[in-house]
């Protein structure tokens, strides 16, 4: 065991990113997987929001609490996700409120959004 950590200690020191490159290379098809691939990151660096369609007033599933802010399911689920894959630092989502299916899904065409819940 010994061996194994030495070795593994100087492939770290002469190559610091060996293993997030086996991780891309052989799970990176794998959903379980935390970590970012680099494209991944470099899309987060790039979009450090993401703006989400959600209808407005379709309690529980959606709604606002008594300051308008957005708060339901939803939201509840991307704090997770985001908390999950470490990013709750990096990544604000921001909630927008459509009083239909057809409004988000125009918002999707205008690009007003990134994703909705359609």
């Amino acid at each position: 065991m010994d061996d194994l950590n030495r070795a593994q200690g100087a492939i770290t020191s002469i190559e610091p990113g060996f293993a997030k490159e086996l991780l891309e290379k052989y799970y990176k098809g794998n959903a379980v997987s935390r970590l970012l691939l680099r494209e991944e990151d470099t899309l987060v660096k790039r979009n450090p929001r993401i703006r989400i369609g959600n209808y407005d007033n379709y309690m529980p599933f959606s709604g606002t609490d008594k300051d308008g802010k957005t708060q339901d399911i939803l939201t509840d689920l991307v704090d997770q996700m985001l908390k999950q894959l470490r990013l709750e630092k990096r990544v604000s989502p921001i909630y927008r409120a459509y009083g239909s299916t057809q409004e988000m899904i125009a918002a999707l065409k205008r690009d007003d959004i990134d994703v909705s819940r359609v």
